[in-house]
């Protein structure tokens, strides 16, 4: 490889002719592209890199502190602009636009991971919060956990997200048994789960889109004052009957003075 006419490739214009191997040879600053080779080998795809710990680099690539740096550092600055997109994304209107805004994060991940995306009731995102990560496999899953945010922040709902590492993305019956606990536990909550979205490579299945929900996002099951009274009466707050007896109450004091 002619490390200087990749160079002068680049400060030319011409980085987006160049492979990922011999970009992130450039960026390691070596002379042959074996390092970079072997870690894109390791992490299978790009896109993986993201994810990158220093344990990963400590694992034998044979990398000078120097090296070390400029990796942790470029994939820090990566995941910063990605959450960074992820936080002007003002709305979500259907599962395709959770599944462009999660997939680069979620479909490379070697653990099962499950996320929640909360939403106000015009769709706009309130918060993205990981309640687990469990195993290759499975996830331990407390339904209380899962809702103590979204109640907190007396949202309308709450996307749920996982992935599956297989690459897999269709159901199993263990995430069916998991969904419908979180419905059942939504109707006495107040809280609509809107979706279940499941992760795989370059897919996702959608339990709404498979009507296997009778929550969609343009057509809640409860309308706006329904769901106003509802977090009335879930937050305490007084409703008439409550102000009459205390109106009354306070009559009868005034009376009895």
């Amino acid at each position: 490889m002619d490390k200087k006419r990749l160079e002068e490739m680049m400060l030319s214009g011409g980085i987006k002719g160049l492979s990922q191997r011999e970009l992130l040879t450039l960026l390691l600053e070596e002379e042959n592209e074996l390092k970079a080779i072997e870690i894109l080998d390791y992490f299978e795809k790009i896109q993986k890199l993201r994810l990158l710990t220093l344990d990963d680099l400590n694992s034998g690539f044979n990398l000078t502190k120097k090296q070390k740096l400029k990796m942790l550092l470029t994939t820090e600055l990566a995941n910063r602009i990605y959450q960074r997109e992820f936080d002007k994304r003002k709305s979500l209107f259907n599962s395709e636009d959770v599944y462009e805004l999660i997939k680069n994060e979620m479909e490379y991940l070697d653990k099962e991971t499950l996320s929640i995306i909360i939403l106000d009731i015009k769709g706009k995102i309130l918060k993205k919060e990981m309640i687990y990560m469990g195993t290759t496999t499975s996830i331990p899953v407390s339904v209380k956990e899962i809702f103590t945010t979204p109640i907190k922040l007396r949202a309308y709902g709450m996307i749920l997200i996982h992935n599956h590492p297989t690459g897999d993305a269709k159901p199993s019956i263990a995430d069916d048994k998991l969904t419908q606990k979180i419905m059942d536990a939504s109707q006495i909550l107040s809280v609509e789960t809107i979706d279940h979205i499941i992760v795989g490579k370059d897919e996702f299945y959608s339990y709404k889109n498979k009507k296997l929900f009778k929550i969609w996002y343009n057509n809640p099951i409860r309308d706006v004052n329904e769901w106003r009274k509802n977090q009335q009466l879930n937050y305490g707050i007084l409703q008439p009957s409550a102000w009459y007896l205390l109106y009354w109450w306070w009559l009868q004091r005034q009376y009895y003075k």
